[in-house]
């Protein structure tokens, strides 16, 4: 048997961090020396402290842990709970992303004397529009992107058309930080048979429509074009008055840098004086 002090070398794990883990019961010493106190390690359990350090380092809690080594966990609950860390730790690595990529606008911007990119925004009719539709009230981002590919599938099994670009619209009357009722829809050029899933209807159409063409990153630079188009429909005279569409105009043939063609529209009406 090994000191504590040896222990923790040979382990390469601190002496307070190896007290910690027997206070919560993960490794608890062999022998403890009643007169003195010292604490007894085993060869064995070296294993042990490894495996505890490999879990942590994929972002397992001790708790998390504690659990997987202590219960009688079959294989497939231990690869849930690993993959459910592991799209826990994609959803953050998306996240951080995402912000590294405003602050690189930022910083250009600042570079730019704080000059916003010229957006242009026009007010056209839209016509209706049969489409097939997918609508759900708990979309994430990730659900969003299979809510297109199903229903891109759909209509190609079914030997429909496209006659226009895809889009989604937001149907929530605040914004929502998580998750949005959202549909998604596909222009078609004639009927295809609809399911309990997918609807086969005509989009009405609207007489005024604010729009803003947009290239760029969805999700870094799209707040910009949500900015323009809510302070020139203010400093026009104009209000919101419905569900808000994002058509995207090219975005299967991206560019290298990743940055697709979209258009953001808003179905507007003038404010009586």
């Amino acid at each position: 048997m090994y000191k504590i002090g040896d222990f923790s070398r040979l382990c390469q794990v601190s002496v307070k961090t190896l007290h910690h883990y027997d206070e919560v019961g993960l490794v608890r010493p062999t022998w403890v020396d009643q007169e003195n106190g010292y604490r007894y390690y085993s060869a064995e359990q070296i294993a042990k402290v490894r495996q505890i350090l490999n879990l942590k380092a994929l972002g397992l809690s001790l708790d998390e842990i504690s659990t997987l080594l202590n219960d009688s966990y079959s294989i497939e609950q231990v690869q849930n709970m690993i993959l459910e860390k592991q799209d826990a730790l994609q959803q953050l690595m998306h996240d951080t992303q995402n912000r590294l990529d405003k602050i690189d606008i930022w910083l250009k911007q600042i570079s730019e004397e704080e000059q916003m990119p010229r957006l242009d925004v026009i007010v056209k009719k839209v016509e209706p529009m049969l489409v097939a539709s997918m609508r759900e009230k708990t979309v994430s981002g990730n659900r969003m992107g299979e809510m297109f590919g199903e229903l891109g599938n759909y209509v190609k099994n079914q030997g429909g058309k496209y006659c226009g670009p895809a889009m989604s619209i937001n149907h929530d009357i605040e914004y929502q930080e998580s998750c949005s009722d959202t549909e998604i829809v596909c222009p078609i050029a004639a009927p295809i048979p609809g399911t309990d899933q997918i609807t086969i209807y005509e989009i009405p159409g609207v007489e005024a429509m604010a729009c803003l063409i947009y290239q760029g990153a969805h999700d870094a630079e799209c707040d910009a074009a949500h900015e323009a188009l809510a302070k020139w429909i203010e400093e026009n005279g104009y209000r919101v008055n419905g569900p808000d569409r994002l058509v995207f105009l090219h975005c299967d043939d991206q560019d290298k840098d990743g940055k697709a063609i979209v258009e953001f529209q808003y179905p507007v009406e003038r404010i009586c004086e």
